[in-house]
C-alpha cells in the first residue's frame, strides 16, 4: 500500500474522520488493508506456534499434553487483545478412553469435522501414526462454537509431528465443495478414523455422517462428540442420531459422569 495512503489514514483517524476516509478509499485499497491485518495476525500465530513447540517437546505423556493445552496462551505484548490459544472441549476421562482405542489402530488417515479452537485436532495428531495425514473441516466464517480465523492456521500447524500432514478445509461440511476437497486429498484412499464434532443439530450430524462415513475403511472408527442428552435450549441433538444408529453397529460409549448434560463420546466400528 502507498505510504501516502497510510499517512492519510493516520491523519483522518486522529481527526475522527474515519467514515469519510473509508468513503474515499477504493475497494482495492480496503482489500489490501484487510490482507495486511490478516498477514500480521498470521505472523503472530506463527510466533505462537514456535513458543508452543518449546513446551511441546517437554511433554512425556497425556497429562503433560493436557496441561499444556489447558494453560497455553500467547500474545505479542501483555495488553494485546489478540490472543492465540488452544482449547479442548472434551472431558478428560472421555478423551483418554477414546484415545486408548484410537492409538491401538495406529491411524494414518484421519478426518475431523469441527476444527474450532484446535483442542481435539491437537490430540488426534499427537496420538496418530507419526506419518499420519489429518484432514480437518470447519466453517469459513466464525460464529459461536464453530469456525476459526485463517490466521490461526500457522499455529495449528505447530501441532503436527515432523512427517505428519494437516490439511485445513474451511468449508461447510454439508456442501459438495467440502466433499470434493476431501476426495482430492484422499486420492481414493480410505480413512481410518472419522471424528464428527460439527453441526450438533439432528439434521446436521446426520448429514456429516452420510457425507463422510463412506470414506471410512471397513473396520475403521467413526466417533461422535456430545452424545449425552443436552438441555433443550442448547439445541444439541447428537444423542438422537446416535441412539438411532448405534444399535446396528458394534459400538462403545465414553461417558464419564452419568446424568451430566454435556459431552460424551460415541464410537462405532464400521462393518461394511
Amino acid at each position: 500500500m502507498n505510504i501516502k495512503i497510510y499517512t492519510s489514514i493516520q491523519a483522518d483517524m486522529i481527526g475522527g474522520r474515519v467514515i469519510n476516509l473509508l468513503e474515499k478509499l477504493s475497494g482495492r485499497v480496503l482489500i489490501d488493508l484487510v490482507d495486511s491485518v490478516q498477514l500480521f495476525y498470521k505472523l503472530i500465530s506463527f510466533k505462537a506456534g514456535i513458543e508452543f513447540k518449546k513446551y511441546l517437546v517437554q511433554c512425556k505423556n497425556f497429562d503433560d499434553y493436557y496441561n499444556l493445552v489447558d494453560s497455553f496462551t500467547y500474545s505479542l505484548y501483555k495488553k494485546s487483545k489478540y490472543l492465540v490459544a488452544i482449547k479442548l472441549y472434551q472431558k478428560k476421562d472421555e478423551i483418554i478412553e477414546f484415545l486408548k482405542i484410537f492409538t491401538k489402530i495406529k491411524p494414518k488417515l484421519i478426518l475431523e469435522i469441527g476444527t474450532y479452537d484446535g483442542g481435539t485436532l491437537f490430540f488426534l495428531s499427537k496420538f496418530a501414526h507419526p506419518d499420519a495425514t489429518i484432514i480437518t473441516i470447519d466453517l469459513p466464517i466464525i460464529r459461536q462454537g464453530a469456525g476459526y480465523s485463517p490466521a490461526k492456521i500457522p499455529f495449528y500447524k505447530a501441532f503436527k509431528s515432523k512427517n505428519q500432514k494437516i490439511h485445513f478445509i474451511r468449508e461447510n461440511s454439508h456442501t459438495i465443495a467440502a466433499i470434493t476437497k476431501v476426495q482430492k486429498i484422499l486420492k481414493r484412499k480410505k480413512i481410518d478414523v472419522l471424528f464428527i464434532d460439527g453441526d450438533h443439530t439432528y439434521k446436521g450430524v446426520k448429514k456429516d455422517y452420510e457425507n463422510f462415513s463412506p470414506f471410512v475403511r471397513k473396520g475403521g472408527l467413526i466417533a461422535f462428540h456430545d452424545i449425552v442428552e443436552h438441555p433443550n435450549e442448547l439445541k444439541c441433538e447428537v444423542d438422537r442420531f446416535w441412539n438411532e444408529i448405534k444399535e446396528n453397529c458394534e459400538y462403545r460409549e465414553f461417558i464419564s459422569e452419568k446424568g451430566k448434560k454435556w459431552a460424551g463420546i460415541g464410537l462405532i466400528y464400521k462393518n461394511t
